[in-house]
């Protein structure tokens, strides 16, 4: 412990200062210890804070520990005492947390593990951010600030014990630097985790709108692409022109085509066998006593690409009603959204295009075909043809024809 005199008052400095739950533990620390001033100050946590020193100093004598840490609730205070020697002095919540007197060649480590945990503290003293002078501010406080700061008399108790509790003490304020300090890095820590966790998660954003964004470029290059109605037609068409009139007593009555298939449905003649099912064309699907299905697997068609058709699809399509009697259109046409995947899902959706059904009818197969050539545009789909009264050999045929149409979003 050193002695500074400023503004006509004594004051303690290089003070050790030890924390206890009550004053019971307080006092009985002070058992064994040599000393004959005492000082106790509550924290706003409620513990004690009590330094005791021993000294020849006559009249009031005052920590100045305590003063920094009343004048301000976080804060480093350096100064100069000369001949090589430095006070350092630390407050945190407006309570001491240091207060040694140290080589100068010490005096960088300390005030940087200070630093390490206090958050924006006051700077005092010789620091060069410092906001005022040691005499400054010993030199004019205020007197709320003195008593509390005063140290009372004590007896004086054998120096081997003070040696003991300065070295416990000692220990204390570093075990209390290093642990603050790990509380310091563990927070730094956490930030750069936060950080890096943010930045991951905007990248894996970013690749997930590519990845969307290129999803939905697809589909909207590939909207028109399909088979090629009219080459379509034709596939449907020759397959049903190039059935038997009979097979065995068996004659096809319906013919259903979709896709790349045909069904064609056939009713056995009464003097025909039931066996001479197994000698009709085509794959064999179901067989009954009267009525057996076939099934036709067709080549498959021609596709466009990325071609465009008439500049307004939707307006040439409907205006084929007054073309065409028999053909209707669905003027309500519906919006076309790309395709998500699961892991796109929460993704906002997008219209890519619109959408229409039409329909219609012909007496034979050969009308149905010139209608289909006015159908020949991309975005046109061929959705099923059906035919039926095939037993009466073209004499009364009923075609008809379905399908829908995808017009790009402009």
């Amino acid at each position: 412990m050193q002695t500074l005199i400023i503004g006509g008052r004594q004051y303690a400095i290089g003070v050790e200062w030890s924390e206890f739950d009550d004053k019971k533990a307080a006092k009985d620390a002070l058992k064994g210890v040599p000393h004959n001033r005492v000082l106790n100050m509550t924290t706003t946590m409620g513990h004690l804070v009590q330094g005791c020193v021993q000294t020849d100093t006559k009249g009031t004598l005052h920590a100045a520990a305590i003063i920094v840490s009343q004048t301000y609730q976080t804060a480093i205070l350096i100064h100069d005492l000369g001949n090589g020697k430095l006070w350092i002095c630390g407050a945190d919540d407006n309570q001491p947390i240091f207060d040694q007197v140290v080589a100068e060649a010490e005096s960088s480590e300390a005030v940087q593990k200070l630093e390490s945990f206090l958050e924006k503290p006051v700077y005092c003293g010789n620091h060069r951010e410092a906001i005022v002078s040691v005499d400054e501010l010993l030199g004019a406080v205020p007197s709320a600030y003195l008593q509390p700061a005063a140290f009372s008399s004590s007896m004086a108790i054998s120096k081997n014990a003070l040696i003991g509790i300065g070295i416990t003490v000692a220990a204390a304020v570093i075990v209390g630097l290093a642990v603050m300090a790990y509380d310091f890095y563990q927070g730094r820590q956490a930030e750069h985790d936060a950080q890096m966790a943010a930045q991951a998660e905007s990248r894996r954003l970013i690749e997930k709108k590519a990845t969307y964004d290129e999803l939905v470029a697809n589909q909207e290059r590939t909207l028109l692409a399909g088979p090629k109605p009219y080459r379509l037609y034709q596939l449907w068409r020759d397959c049903i022109t190039s059935l038997p009139l009979s097979r065995e007593g068996w004659s096809p009555s319906t013919a259903d085509c979709a896709s790349n298939a045909c069904n064609v449905e056939w009713t056995r003649h009464p003097s025909a066998l039931p066996s001479a099912v197994n000698k009709l064309p085509g794959q064999l699907i179901s067989a009954e006593q009267d009525k057996a299905t076939t099934r036709f697997e067709l080549s498959r068609p021609d596709e466009y690409g990325q071609n465009t058709g008439p500049l307004d699809l939707q307006s040439y399509l409907i205006d084929l009603v007054a073309i065409v009697p028999s053909y209707k259109a669905n003027k309500a046409v519906t919006d076309v959204l790309a395709t998500l995947p699961p892991e796109l899902a929460d993704m906002p959706p997008v219209v890519i295009g619109k959408t229409g059904t039409y329909e219609v009818g012909a007496g034979d197969l050969l009308m149905m075909s010139h209608v289909v050539e006015k159908l020949n545009y991309p975005g046109v789909r061929l959705g099923s043809l059906k035919v039926a009264g095939l037993q009466s050999y073209g004499s009364s045929l009923m075609v008809s024809l379905e399908g829908s149409y995808v017009i790009p979003a402009p």
